[in-house]
């Protein structure tokens, strides 16, 4: 007599997805990242978007926002960060501080050889 029951649940991998238990002694290590990947969320967004990316290999990481005019917006990340699964926000502020007009803009991530790009709408 058990006042639980253990049911197994399937659920489609997605690349970038962690495996995760719910035992604390059966802590499941990360997924390690297979293609590296730029994925922004909510999308379309309101006041704030986290920009997940994954990392084949460690290495110095650039993560700009662009206008629809080609001019950056402002710069997320520049460092050297180890591989794997990582996130950043973005609060739809440019590099002063100051709210960024409704709009699309886009996500850049460079890092040695790697050149992603991804398309964000701001919706006020």
């Amino acid at each position: 007599d058990f006042g639980f029951a253990v049911q197994a649940v399937l659920v489609p991998y997605e690349e970038g997805m962690q495996v995760k238990s719910f035992g604390p002694e059966q802590a499941a290590p990360e997924v390690p990242v297979v293609e590296a990947y730029l994925r922004p969320g909510p999308n379309p967004f309101n006041p704030r978007t986290e920009i997940s990316f994954g990392l084949k290999e460690a290495g110095k990481v650039q993560i700009d926002v662009y206008d629809v005019r080609g001019f950056r917006v402002s710069n997320l990340v520049d460092e050297f960060l180890s591989a794997g699964h990582h996130v950043v926000p973005w609060q739809g502020r440019d590099s002063s501080g100051q709210a960024v007009a409704s709009g699309v803009y886009f996500v850049r991530l460079k890092s040695d050889g790697l050149d992603l790009k991804q398309k964000v709408l701001l919706v006020k």
